[in-house]
C-alpha cells in the first residue's frame, strides 16, 4: 500500500506486540483501520531493517494462514 508516497504493509502480530514494536522503530505504526491491538503498519525503505521486516512477514503469516483440523476418518 502507498500513503503519503510512502510504501508499507500490514502485518498481523501477536496481541500486546504491536506496542512494543512501535516503540522500537519510527515507521513501525498503528494499523490504519485495522485492530490496533493486533496489526501493524510497517514502511518499507525505512529504519526498519529488511531482515527484521522479514521476520515480522512470516511472523505474520503463521498468524493469519488457515489452520486445518485433522479428521481421522473410521472405516466401515
Amino acid at each position: 500500500m502507498v500513503r503519503e508516497s510512502k510504501v508499507f504493509i500490514y502485518l498481523k502480530c501477536l496481541p500486546g506486540d504491536s506496542e512494543f514494536l512501535r516503540g522500537m522503530f519510527e515507521k513501525i505504526t498503528a494499523a490504519y483501520h485495522m485492530n490496533k491491538w493486533h496489526w501493524i503498519s510497517v514502511y518499507l525503505n525505512s529504519d526498519v531493517p529488511d531482515e527484521f521486516i522479514m521476520q515480522l512477514v512470516y511472523d505474520s503469516y503463521r498468524l493469519t494462514e488457515k489452520k486445518t483440523v485433522r479428521k481421522d476418518i473410521k472405516d466401515g
